[in-house]
């Protein structure tokens, strides 16, 4: 029995070549084929990271801007039938908090805050600018860029101060000649003020 099953082995006919080759060739992926499907999927999910990210962006910076619309105007009908009155930069943030001036959505306790989680505090001066001063603290790049060009363009917008400082008593009294920035000179100050303060100053 034994004798016949070799016989039989040693006389059986022999797969085709073509087959045996084809069997042959049958492996797995290279490290470089591995390496440009990882790639191309890299560059696939940080556009779609990037466009994700530009939208939840330009979402809260339309939030704060709609925000900022709603306070200044309720300040502007504080201040605005007074003519000449406070001569000097006042902090009226908590007057305005006490007032209900700013948003509900606005408010983390008693304090108003941008939608990345800054604070937001308001200034007046009636004698000689005629300002209502809001100072957003502290911003990013990306945060300051967004934002200053989305106010820049709001009406009553005089100035906006990139200067990085949270005293509004340093301004220089010739403020109501300044002009907002074009989005190039927003971008080129937004960063270098990286980590402070973006002042937009509204006409009462």
């Amino acid at each position: 029995m034994l004798g016949l099953h070799i016989l039989m082995r040693r006389f059986a006919p022999e797969p085709p070549r073509e087959i045996v080759r084809r069997a042959g060739l049958r492996r797995g992926f290279t490290l470089t084929e591995i390496a440009i499907v990882l790639g191309i999927a890299g560059l696939v999910l940080g556009a779609i990271w990037e466009a994700a990210a530009d939208v939840y962006m330009n979402k809260k910076v339309a939030l704060i801007t709609q925000q900022t619309i709603e306070f200044v105007s309720n300040y502007r009908k504080l201040y605005g039938p007074r003519g000449a009155g406070v001569a000097s930069w006042d902090n009226v943030t908590s007057l305005g908090v006490k007032a209900g001036y700013f948003p509900v959505d606005m408010m983390v306790g008693s304090t108003p805050t941008d939608p990345w989680g800054g604070a937001v505090n308001v200034w007046v001066q009636q004698t000689p600018l005629n300002t209502i001063l809001v100072g957003f603290t502290p911003v990013t790049v990306d945060e300051c860029i967004h934002l200053a060009a989305s106010l820049t363009f709001l009406p009553g917008v005089i100035y906006e101060n990139f200067a990085g400082t949270t005293n509004p008593t340093t301004f220089s009294t010739s403020i109501s000649t300044y002009t907002p920035f074009s989005f190039a000179t927003i971008e080129d100050l937004c960063t270098r003020t990286v980590g402070r303060d973006l002042q937009v100053g509204f006409k009462i």
